[in-house]
């Protein structure tokens, strides 16, 4: 081509070369971050000063407003970054002469968070050591107690003149073992009725049948209703034998619908044992139709055992088409249980009603699915 263009007598215009900040410019705020956070594991100061070398120069090529909001962008990413790796050295090069704690409040309000959060102990240390400045130590604090860092919590409390709401630690860190130990071990533990209520309950809510177990072995705090319910719905069976048979925790059928609710098979049979041992129990209908809705098969089977194995109730089958799941229709029709009389007309016409309809197209597809589902076993007939 280049030949046949100096042939024909016409110049060839040569391509005006860019300096690396324009094409710098027109990438996207995220695969900048991308591409320099990718390095941060590895440099740290040398990387994150060429990097703001390169944002400052910039503004040769782009306005001035517009540089000014990416810059703050791409610092504020990179910042969050280096936090969330605990790369001290590359946050000191982005913060420049700044201090550190003015840096981290002005440009990434949510640093406290990211420090408590992936125990980011070097930067921490830095910012205990350095001018004083204020921060939000509460919420590094808060984090670190809901991440479970130990670690963290021990830095905090070597400086007792910060600002840190330390009564909240037993019911923030209430779903790791090794916090409520921290708390028992500085004296954080009341025997007080509020603070029983909301530390169990937030334990058994993240299924912590441990801390349930140390705090009534250790403190003798027994697990509430509340915190029975997480567990149950968690499907923590070791942990609700535990509550029913050493703690002395009472079962109800709240607890049952709980784990009927969540598809919860071993935590339903437990609850149901223990149940029957206080008073004869018949399962109910309303439990097979939960457990047909609860896209698990193991929680019908479990249901169906409860009930001393009889046959499944038609009901059964129309809930499991009112949800769309094909997969329970076809596991109970295949059930060595299933009813001898199905009524199809009736499976067909639940199909998808109980799905949500602002979902348009999952409930079509859903339906469509049924119909070709009953068709098909109507033909093997």
């Amino acid at each position: 081509m280049k030949r046949a263009h100096q042939e024909e007598g016409v110049a060839e215009v040569p391509r005006k070369a860019q300096p690396p900040q324009a094409y710098l410019a027109r990438l996207p705020s995220d695969i900048i971050v991308h591409i320099i956070s990718a390095r941060l594991d590895r440099v740290d100061r040398a990387v994150c000063a060429q990097v703001c070398v390169r944002l400052r120069a910039l503004v040769h090529v782009v306005a001035p407003p517009v540089i000014a909001l990416l810059r703050r962008q791409w610092f504020a990413a990179l910042i969050s970054e280096c936090v969330t790796r605990d790369n001290l050295g590359g946050l000191s090069a982005l913060a420049g002469n700044v201090s550190l704690s003015v840096k981290l409040t002005r440009i990434e309000p949510g640093s406290p968070r990211l420090i408590g959060l992936h125990g980011s102990v070097r930067i921490l240390k830095a910012l205990l050591d350095a001018d004083g400045l204020p921060f939000d130590w509460d919420t590094i604090r808060r984090e670190a107690c809901n991440a479970g860092h130990v670690h963290v919590l021990d830095l905090l409390w070597a400086h007792k003149e910060l600002r840190v709401r330390w009564e909240r630690v037993p019911v923030e860190g209430a779903a790791h073992l090794s916090v409520m130990r921290w708390a028992s071990a500085h004296g954080l533990i009341r025997q007080d009725c509020t603070f029983a209520n909301a530390v169990t309950k937030k334990g058994g809510k993240h299924g912590a049948s441990d801390v349930l177990q140390y705090l009534f072995e250790a403190h003798g705090i027994t697990p509430v209703h509340d915190a029975l319910m997480g567990l149950a719905s968690r499907n923590d069976a070791a942990g609700l034998s535990w509550a029913f048979q050493v703690a002395g925790a009472q079962p109800n059928l709240d607890m049952l619908r709980a784990a009927l609710a969540a598809g919860a098979p071993a935590a339903y049979e437990v609850i149901d044992a223990a149940l029957k041992t206080i008073r004869q129990r018949a399962v109910e209908l309303g439990e097979f139709t939960d457990a047909a809705r609860s896209h698990n098969t193991a929680m019908l089977d479990a249901v169906w055992r409860a009930a001393g194995k009889p046959t499944l109730p038609s009901e059964a089958l129309k809930e499991a088409s009112a949800v769309g799941d094909v997969a329970m229709l076809d596991y109970i029709f295949r059930h060595p249980a299933c009813p001898a009389v199905i009524d199809w007309t009736a499976v067909w016409r639940e199909a998808g009603t109980g799905m949500q309809w602002t979902v348009y197209d999952q409930v079509t597809r859903a339906r469509q699915e049924i119909r070709a589902w009953i068709d098909r076993v109507r033909a093997n007939e």
